[in-house]
């Protein structure tokens, strides 16, 4: 499934005071994140039709930036529905605040998480994803 680019959420994962991460680490924290979201995601009425394209992190507190997509019949379903995928998915992201993580591969050290960003374009943004989606499908077609 083609996923067309439609949002981000961002979270911050509180690490302990004067402790560094390594990038390996910090890696080892976004996946975690990044897995308890796609867990929530898989069990929403969105499952179908919206996954994530990529996970990313910055070091300091663990900042995981998870861009999330939605297939072509997926676009349909957010303009049509947008206030209710809106506040669907900011509940989403609402439901891993306060989760701990492992801030460490080892038994030491948890880092509890925190949801602190959620960008959502609004409907006329998506409805010129969608057209360009269109666009893209139909060069395939032909």
């Amino acid at each position: 499934m083609e996923l067309y680019e439609i949002g981000a959420v961002t979270y911050c994962t509180n690490v302990t005071p004067g402790k560094s991460l390594s990038p390996e680490e910090a890696e080892y924290v976004a996946s975690q994140v990044s897995g308890l979201f796609q867990s929530r995601l898989a069990e929403s009425p969105y499952a179908e039709d919206v996954g994530v394209i990529r996970t990313e992190y910055k070091l300091g507190c663990v900042i995981t930036t998870i861009t999330i997509g939605a297939s072509l019949a997926g676009l349909y379903k957010i303009i049509v529905d947008y206030e209710k995928f809106k506040s669907g998915l900011s509940q989403l992201a609402k439901d891993l605040n306060g989760v701990y993580v492992r801030v460490k591969q080892s038994l030491h050290g948890n880092g509890s998480t925190y949801v602190m960003k959620i960008n959502l374009p609004d409907e006329r943004v998506l409805e010129v994803t969608l057209k360009k989606a269109e666009n893209q499908e139909n060069r395939h077609r032909d």
